[in-house]
């Protein structure tokens, strides 16, 4: 599952360098995996016919991953093993494609559909297993790594990029997590360096100590000793490689943009007899003193060096929105799920912190702009900047009705207030004006302890009331249809989603027991 991005191959030592792996893709692929495999088992038919040749791929790497799982502890594989690991899944996929561009499809063949749940539940074992070896010892999970083949020691070694909003948003997104480690990775996000109190949110990385230009490309003289070659060079005055300023630091040549040029220049210094015998020697030595000097493997571009734009000390509005969406989400989880009150109340406070860090509690003055109006980012030296109709105005539209509780399932629809709060509901008496399903303008006087909005153009209202939960529905024809209980079945639902202007008017009537009480 590799998201690869920014390669660099040394030929020199057979290496591939810089490398990102991306560990949140692995995460939201957990779950669309867990979702897949629940349609399956809504299907009325057992097999798909599928093209031979995807067949041969899917057997064997549903073989690859079936050894590799009984013959592996997946949580202490070497470099060999990945690597060997990876190898396999790679010249499967090499030989289907081949094929494919060679020959074309041959026919197809059928597939049980419990061979590809089965082959899901052993993708997201493996996945889960590296979701869960990707928490920090901070109680934080991370974002991307950067990997390093060496095809001489056939090895894959992975070491973490530094910790990033956008892992813990994909990890409380993956399902993966249960609810006292949600709280976990919550609390530890607001006491961890993402935080910016100034403005009660989180930044997408934390902020880093920027490098001066002049401090950039010196070569540390317990480098220079290392190597002979280098230090021939510099007895000899030979400025191919690097130089040594006004201040005294050795810098590498300007021209070098990259380990290719590097190794370029290199591969033409030996025609040079003086240098020949070193070269053989310390052709990789010198290119890993150039990675250490440049360290290319680690770089992430405008989050390491700007300070606009989502760049350092920035937070991104949309990031902090799928948060709190991710953060619903694990909410209506353990409400329900046999968790305890105490931690459904928990979640839902965390929930509400993060909700009065984004724009609508703030002032316009803390803000920088309109709080309604959707910007991209904050940057650290000045307000919100970018405005536009941004990602973040979708998951709050979906935290909105979330947060009212009014959901879809199984084509019901459903009423589960559970994160609303007493304060929501009026205090006096207002007009609410809306447009119906055939797009007349109407007006309803919502009274004292109550609330209201629409769903699909139809008026929902909200009363407290001391009684049990109920709903009265009220129809075209001036008649009246009252249920016991918080849901509509798909014969009273379908109107609604259908337009059909049967239903004029949906009254919820609940306790005020119900709702989040903070």
């Amino acid at each position: 599952w590799l998201n690869t991005q920014r390669p660099e191959w040394n030929d020199a030592n057979n290496a591939l360098v810089g490398n990102g792996t991306s560990m949140v893709t692995v995460y939201y692929l957990r779950r669309f995996l867990a979702f897949f495999s629940d349609l399956l088992d809504e299907m009325d038919f057992d097999t798909v016919p599928v093209s031979i040749e995807v067949c041969v791929w899917f057997n064997a790497v549903k073989d690859i991953l079936t050894d590799w799982t009984n013959s592996k502890n997946l949580s202490l594989i070497t470099n060999k093993d990945r690597m060997e690991y990876v190898s396999k899944l790679g010249k499967v996929f090499e030989k289907y494609r081949n094929t494919v561009y060679n020959k074309g499809f041959s026919g197809t063949e059928d597939i049980s559909l419990s061979q590809v749940s089965e082959f899901i539940i052993a993708i997201n074992n493996d996945l889960e297993t590296t979701i869960s070896s990707s928490k920090n010892a901070n109680g934080l999970y991370h974002a991307y790594n950067t990997i390093q083949i060496d095809l001489q020691k056939q090895s894959m070694d992975v070491q973490h990029l530094d910790l990033m909003l956008e892992g813990q948003v994909a990890a409380l997104s993956s399902g993966i997590l249960k609810i006292d480690d949600a709280i976990g990775v919550l609390e530890s996000l607001f006491a961890s360096d993402l935080y910016r109190e100034d403005m009660r949110s989180f930044m997408l990385y934390p902020v880093k100590k920027v490098t001066p230009f002049l401090d950039k490309n010196i070569i540390q003289p317990h480098s220079i000793s290392k190597s002979k070659l280098l230090k021939t060079m510099l007895r000899k005055n030979d400025l191919t490689l690097i130089e040594q300023d006004a201040d005294g630091q050795f810098r590498f040549r300007p021209q070098f943009r990259n380990g290719f040029d590097l190794q370029a220049a290199l591969h033409q210094m030996i025609d040079k007899e003086d240098y020949r015998n070193l070269i053989d020697q310390e052709n990789d030595l010198v290119l890993e003193i150039f990675e250490e000097v440049f360290d290319h493997r680690n770089y992430t571009g405008r989050s390491g060096t700007m300070f606009s734009y989502e760049g350092i000390g920035s937070i991104y509005w949309h990031m902090i929105s799928k948060l709190l969406l991710a953060v619903q989400e694990n909410y209506f989880k353990a409400v329900h799920t046999d968790v305890s009150l105490e931690k459904v109340k928990k979640l839902g406070q965390l929930y509400y912190d993060i909700r009065g860090g984004l724009s609508a509690a703030k002032t316009p003055e803390e803000y920088g702009a309109f709080p309604y109006d959707p910007y991209s980012h904050t940057p650290a030296h000045s307000g919100a900047q970018q405005p536009g109709m941004t990602g973040q105005v979708k998951e709050e539209i979906l935290t909105r009705f979330g947060e009212l509780g009014c959901t879809v399932v199984d084509g019901c629809i459903k009423f589960e207030p559970y994160l609303l709060k007493r304060s929501e509901f009026l205090t006096t008496k207002q007009v609410f004006k809306y447009y119906d399903v055939f797009h007349q303008k109407r007006e309803l006087t919502i009274l004292e302890n109550q609330l209201a909005y629409t769903f699909c153009q139809v008026p929902v209202i909200y009363t407290l009331s001391d009684k049990d939960n109920h709903i009265l529905l009220e129809n075209t024809d001036g008649s009246k249809v009252e249920l016991d209980g918080n849901v509509l079945d798909e014969k009273q639902s379908n109107p609604i989603f259908n337009r059909e202007g049967k239903i004029v008017q949906i009254q919820i009537f609940m306790h005020n027991n119900i709702l989040f009480n903070r």
